[in-house]
């Protein structure tokens, strides 16, 4: 069953006022509007959130592990700490996301939009990007353990 937009903005509410972790693991979450919303420490692992507005959303120490982020919009979002290995960020937009030390490790940057983005201590070990990928000025994605693919 698919949670709607405003269950998950509910779930949210409640795990920040309890201080439950809150899981959505392998949930569809495609398409949903969550600009601002709390998913700090949030369990996304496998979830799918293709073209989901998460613009300005905290996603601090989220585990994305292998989720589906392609076509997101994530502009100015906080992903420090987050772990974003094997994720698929495809076309995604992070231009001004916060990802000091994200784990973004054997993820798919293709076509990914970082312009901006703070990378500082970022593992990028084995990430994919190719020639779309936007990275912010001065930034050496090779010498971060990027790879280079078609």
């Amino acid at each position: 069953m698919k949670l709607s937009s405003e269950r998950v903005w509910a779930l949210a509410q409640y795990s920040q006022e309890s201080g439950e972790p809150l899981s959505l693991r392998g949930r569809d979450l495609t398409t949903f509007g969550l600009a601002r919303i709390n998913l700090s420490g949030a369990d996304l692992s496998g979830a799918k959130m293709v073209q989901t507005s998460l613009g300005e959303s905290n996603l601090s120490n989220a585990i994305l592990i292998g989720s589906d982020l392609s076509n997101a919009l994530l502009s100015g979002a906080d992903l420090r700490g987050a772990n974003l290995h094997q994720a698929y960020l495809f076309q995604t937009i992070l231009d001004g996301a916060d990802l000091r030390d994200a784990d973004l490790s054997k993820a798919v940057l293709h076509g990914a939009n970082m312009d901006g983005a703070r990378l500082e201590g970022a593992n990028l070990d084995g990430a994919r990007y190719n020639d779309n990928t936007i990275w912010p000025v001065g930034f050496n994605p090779a010498k971060a353990g990027a790879k280079w693919t078609l």
